[in-house]
């Protein structure tokens, strides 16, 4: 049961940086955020991305950091560890 409950959680991490990037790269698309690395743990991302800094499931109070280059969202880290595009062993 205990090992269900863990994966459910980290499934809900990548979850939420997926969502985040989406938000991230329809604010990016529309020219309300640049290349830049955004960073937040919890509330509102700002006014030009419409979302909220998910709280994280597997352990609370990591950092999200988003890196939005020319193209859009780069990568997703949560507390360190790459989420997003593809998420390393931590969230395996």
């Amino acid at each position: 049961y205990l090992k269900f409950v863990a994966k459910s959680k980290k499934s809900a991490d990548v979850s939420n940086a997926q969502a985040l990037a989406t938000a991230f790269n329809v604010a990016f698309a529309d020219g309300a955020i640049g290349a830049a690395t955004y960073s937040g743990t919890s509330g509102q991302v700002g006014t030009a991305v419409s979302a909220q800094w998910p709280e994280s499931k597997t352990t609370a109070g990591q950092q999200w950091s988003v890196v939005v280059d020319s193209d859009g969202v780069k990568t997703i880290h949560l507390g360190g560890a790459s989420i997003y595009p593809t998420p390393d062993a931590t969230f395996k």
